[in-house]
């Protein structure tokens, strides 16, 4: 399959083949989405691909990545919802609760935990704060691509979730950002700081 003219299974391969050279012995691998690009045979060459990956996988689904789609190519294995110090097993055909976002999944016969799939509110071209799903905005404005098309959260949006905890590492990265931000960016920013943290120190930090 080719997406935007990259082959993509041609270059899942060479990018694993360069992990494994220069990073032999990885703590985890993560997966960063779309994990597959409206193709559910995507994720059984994933599958097949980390099935002996001694690490464990984290898979980091995309706009593009339906959560039944992703539960059904991993069929064999069980489903767990994560939160507040619990680990439940999801009962087939029973979809996460909607409050909780974080999914292990066990290969039973191993008994080994293979992937952690994160999931998020919104669709293709909205994308929604999960503390506050009132506070959203269009998937363009908010993720950005690297150089080599890899889909991130920018950095206004990293920010809102970092808000909550301010912690010296936050502020550190706040002050790395703000010369950064663009005047919409930080204008989206002060408003939604404004609505989830009221008075919080940074709003007028980040204020244009």
């Amino acid at each position: 399959m080719r997406v935007r003219g990259v082959a993509t299974a041609e270059t899942l391969a060479r990018c694993v083949a360069h992990a494994g050279r220069h990073h032999p012995e990885p703590d985890a691998l993560v997966l960063t989405g779309d994990l597959a690009h409206d193709d559910a045979g995507g994720y059984a060459l994933l599958r097949e691909r980390f099935a002996d990956a001694a690490a464990p996988v984290h898979c980091l689904p995309g706009n593009h990545d339906e959560a039944a789609t992703v539960r059904g190519a991993l069929d064999g294995f069980v489903f767990h919802v994560v939160g507040e110090g619990e680990v439940r097993r999801l009962p087939d055909m029973v979809d996460p609760p909607r409050d909780k976002h974080q999914n292990w999944v066990l290969d039973v016969a191993a008994n080994a935990w293979r992937v952690d799939v994160m999931l998020e509110p919104g669709d293709p071209s909205t994308w929604v704060f999960r503390k506050d799903e009132a506070v959203r905005a269009p998937r363009s404005f908010m993720v950005q691509d690297t150089t080599d098309g890899i889909p991130f959260l920018g950095p206004h949006g990293v920010l809102l979730y970092k808000a909550k905890a301010a912690r010296p590492k936050d502020e550190a990265d706040l002050a790395a950002c703000l010369p950064r931000l663009a005047h919409d960016q930080r204008v989206w920013l002060t408003t939604a700081l404004e609505r989830v943290h009221p008075g919080h120190p940074w709003i007028d930090r980040v204020g244009p």
